[in-house]
C-alpha cells in the first residue's frame, strides 16, 4: 500500500511537471522563435498556414462532435446499488488468465500466450511466447507481446496489442513503449556493445533499473515513434540515444533530444508545429495571435476565446482548464470558457468534477472547505463518478464522501485497526477478512482478499462464489461461479467482471462470462 501511495504521488508530480503553461507562462511544448503573421483570417480550424483566433460565436455541442455527459441523480449519503449486465462468454484453451489495464493475457496448455480485448470480443489467438515478469510491460494503452521464435540471438521480437485486441505493433522490436493509444516508441537493437553510452537497448537482471549496469546485455541501435492510427512512423521522430524523451498529448507528439537539448513537436499529420501554441496534457491548446487568444481541443476545434485581462489559461486538469487571474489567484474554467469556481489563492494540487485539493485539504468549487483536516491525496471514483476518497499519509486518516460532500466512511488506520485504500476497507478477524458494508455502516462482509480497485467482492457461498456490492451489501451475482477477476476501465467508465466457471469443482480459466457492472 505504501508503495502504491508513493507511486501515485510520483505520477502526480511527473504529470504536473509535464503540462504546459498558458499564454503568458512558459511552455514545455511550444516551439520558441516562431513568427506570427500581421493579419489572419477567421477560421474554425487553425493549421500551420492558417493560425487564426476567430471572433465568431462559440461552436455548438454538435459542431464540437461532443456528446453531453448524462448527470445521474444524487441521493445525499447513499451510493446507488450496482447492477451486472452480461455482455459475452469466452471459451478458450487457457490454464491461466491475467487481467491487465489494456487486455486479458491468457496462457494455454502448451505455454503459449494470447491476448483478449477487455470485452472479450477480440482474440489474438495463442500465438505469442510467455513473457517473464521483467519484460511483461502493460499499461493503459497497450499489452506487450513476444514472438514465438527459436532464434535465441534475435532480441527484436517484441510488439504490442491494443485495447481492442488487435496487434498494433508487429513483433519485430527489442522494446516497445506505448505513449498513448495512438503513439508507440519502438526500439531496434542492432549490434551488441559493452559501452553503456552506446546502449540504446539493454536487458538487465535488475527489473527496474533506469540505466545499463555491468553484466547487462547491451545493444546499439535506434528508436522511432510509430503512429498506430496512420500505421506509419512519424518522420523526424527518431534517434540513437536511449535518453531521448517522447511524450504524447492527444494528436500531438513532443520529442526532446538529450544530447542537443532540442525539442520537436508534431501534429496528427506528422507536420512540425512551429506557431508557438501552448499544448496541454489532453492535447487541447492555447493559440495566441496579435494579442488575441483562443482555446482549441486536440481535434483543432475552437472551444472558446478569452481575454488575458480577465484570466490567462495556465493549465488543464480534467475536466477543467485552470485560469490565472490578475490578482495572482486561480479559477476553474469549463470548455465553454465559463468560470465554474471561485478564486483560489493557492494552485490546485488535484482537480475533480465536484471538489479540489488545494493547500493540503479538500474544497468545494465555491471555495469553502469541505474538511478542516489536512489530506495529502484526493481520489475520485472515475468509473461511477459519484464518490471521493481523501487520505492523509502521515496521520493514516481516511474519509469517503459522495458528490454532495456527505461522509460515508471515515477512520484512522492506527487507532481503528483497518486496512485497505480508496473505497474498499477491511478488518482482520482471526483468519477472516471482514469488509465494510456502506449500507449497514459496519465491517460485516466476510470475503477473501480482492484487491483495491473497485466496490465488488468475491464471497464464497458453498463451493461457488457470490459477487457482493459493498455499497449495499447485496448480491450482484449469486452462487454461480468459482471465482471472479475485476478490471476498471477508467477512461471509458466501465468495470469489467470476469466470472470464471468450474469443472468438477476446479477453476476453469478458459471458460468465463464477462459482465459490465455499474451503479
Amino acid at each position: 500500500m505504501r508503495r502504491r501511495i508513493m507511486c501515485a504521488l510520483i505520477s502526480a508530480a511527473m504529470l504536473t511537471a509535464s503540462v504546459m503553461a498558458g499564454c503568458s507562462e512558459g511552455s514545455s511544448v511550444s516551439v520558441a522563435g516562431s513568427s506570427v503573421p500581421d493579419s489572419v483570417a477567421d477560421t474554425e480550424q487553425p493549421t500551420q498556414k492558417e493560425n487564426s483566433v476567430a471572433d465568431t460565436e462559440q461552436p455548438s455541442q454538435k459542431e464540437k462532435s461532443e456528446i453531453p455527459e448524462e448527470t445521474k441523480p444524487v441521493i445525499p449519503g447513499v451510493l446507488a446499488p450496482m447492477q451486472a449486465k452480461k455482455i459475452g462468454k469466452v471459451s478458450i484453451d487457457a490454464d491461466s488468465i491475467d487481467v491487465y489495464r489494456a487486455g486479458i493475457v491468457y496462457t494455454d496448455s502448451e505455454g503459449k500466450c494470447g491476448v483478449l480485448s477487455l470485452d472479450g470480443k477480440k482474440d489474438t489467438g495463442a500465438k505469442y511466447a510467455k513473457l517473464s515478469s521483467s519484460t511483461l510491460y502493460n499499461d493503459v494503452y497497450m499489452t506487450t507481446v513476444k514472438a514465438l521464435t527459436d532464434d535465441e540471438q534475435n532480441v527484436n521480437v517484441y510488439g504490442a496489442v491494443a485495447k481492442n485486441g488487435e496487434e498494433a505493433v508487429p513483433c519485430q522490436y527489442a522494446k516497445v513503449e506505448a505513449l498513448s493509444e495512438r503513439y508507440v516508441k519502438v526500439y531496434t537493437a542492432e549490434e551488441k556493445t559493452d559501452n553503456k553510452d552506446e546502449a540504446v537497448v539493454y536487458f538487465s537482471k535488475n527489473e527496474f533499473s533506469f540505466e545499463p549496469k555491468d553484466g547487462d546485455e547491451m545493444y546499439s541501435g535506434k528508436w522511432e515513434v510509430y503512429d498506430v492510427d496512420k500505421k506509419a512512423f512519424v518522420k523526424g521522430a527518431s534517434g540513437t540515444n536511449r535518453e531521448d524523451y517522447a511524450i504524447a498529448y492527444g494528436q500531438f507528439l513532443e520529442v526532446r533530444y538529450k544530447a542537443s537539448g532540442e525539442k520537436k513537436t508534431f501534429d496528427g499529420n506528422g507536420d512540425s508545429v512551429t506557431d508557438g501554441r501552448k499544448i496541454f496534457s489532453n492535447g487541447s491548446y492555447v493559440l495566441e495571435i496579435n494579442g488575441k487568444c483562443a482555446v482549441y481541443d486536440t481535434n483543432d476545434t475552437r472551444l472558446f476565446n478569452f481575454d488575458e485581462k480577465t484570466y490567462r489559461i495556465y493549465d488543464y486538469k480534467e475536466p477543467y482548464f485552470i485560469g490565472k487571474v490578475g490578482s495572482g489567484g486561480y479559477v476553474l474554467i469549463n470548455d465553454k470558457g465559463e468560470k465554474v469556481s471561485s478564486e483560489f489563492k493557492g494552485l490546485f494540487s488535484q482537480v475533480f468534477p465536484d471538489f479540489v485539493r488545494s493547500e493540503d485539504t479538500v474544497y468545494r468549487l465555491d471555495g469553502t472547505k469541505l474538511f478542516e483536516e489536512k489530506y495529502d491525496m484526493l481520489n475520485f471514483d472515475s468509473v461511477n463518478r459519484d464518490a471521493y476518497n481523501a487520505y492523509n499519509v502521515t496521520e493514516k486518516t481516511e474519509v469517503v464522501f459522495d458528490k454532495t460532500g456527505e461522509v460515508l466512511f471515515s477512520g484512522n488506520k492506527d487507532t481503528d485497526d483497518f486496512g485497505g485504500m480508496t473505497f474498499k476497507f477491511y478488518k482482520n478477524n482471526s483468519a477472516k477478512m471482514l469488509y465494510y458494508n456502506y449500507k449497514e455502516k459496519d465491517f460485516n462482509i466476510e470475503a477473501d482478499y480482492n484487491g483495491e480497485e473497485n466496490w465488488l467482492l468475491s464471497v464464497k457461498s458453498g463451493k461457488l462464489c457470490d459477487l457482493i456490492d459493498l455499497r449495499t451489501g447485496t448480491k450482484v451475482l449469486q452462487n454461480s461461479y468459482s471465482t471472479y477477476k475485476f478490471k476498471n476501465d477508467d477512461l471509458n467508465h466501465i468495470t469489467y467482471v470476469y466470472a470464471i466457471n468450474s469443472i468438477n469443482g476446479k477453476v476453469n480459466y478458459g471458460d468465463f462470462d464477462i459482465y459490465t457492472v455499474s451503479a
